[in-house]
């Protein structure tokens, strides 16, 4: 069960397994909450489907990772726990795209999608208030930087 492949395939959902077991290891949640809480800490980048969740939520009950209480709100199990403890550090780069600890993890995230925005074969037009409205943050992070 606790196969690193199901976790670091380098797609969003090759990851939810894991990420859904990291959420329950800070606190209880059903569902709804689960997939909210992916939204938020995304930043709205992904947001799962129940279609996605709730199975997964199913396998990961019958796999005795997770437990349901009373108020349909999941508990990880001590067998959970050892899955995120053992895998942490080896999808800790994707989960920090996602969930940066600091500054300089965020100005890394965006390093790497200007950088992929670079290598892209799409045309650039369209663009310039969207960029501007960059600079102007940039500026303005620099501002701090000097004071």
């Amino acid at each position: 069960m606790d196969d690193i492949s199901t976790f670091s395939t380098g797609r969003k959902h090759g990851l939810l397994r894991f990420w859904v077991l990291n959420l329950l290891t800070q606190k209880q949640l059903n569902g709804s909450e689960i997939i909210k809480e992916i939204e938020s800490n995304s930043m709205g980048w992904w947001k799962p489907s129940p279609g996605s969740i709730y199975p997964l939520l199913s396998k990961l009950e019958e796999d005795k990772l997770v437990v349901r209480n009373d108020d349909n709100r999941y508990i990880i199990t001590d067998d959970g726990r050892k899955i995120v403890e053992k895998h942490f550090q080896r999808v800790r780069h994707f989960y920090n795209q996602t969930n940066p600890d600091d500054v300089k993890s965020v100005l890394e995230n965006i390093h790497s999608e200007l950088m992929f925005i670079l290598d892209s074969d799409k045309p650039f037009e369209g663009i310039e208030e969207e960029i501007q409205k960059i600079e102007n943050k940039l500026n303005e992070i620099k501002k701090r930087l000097i004071r």
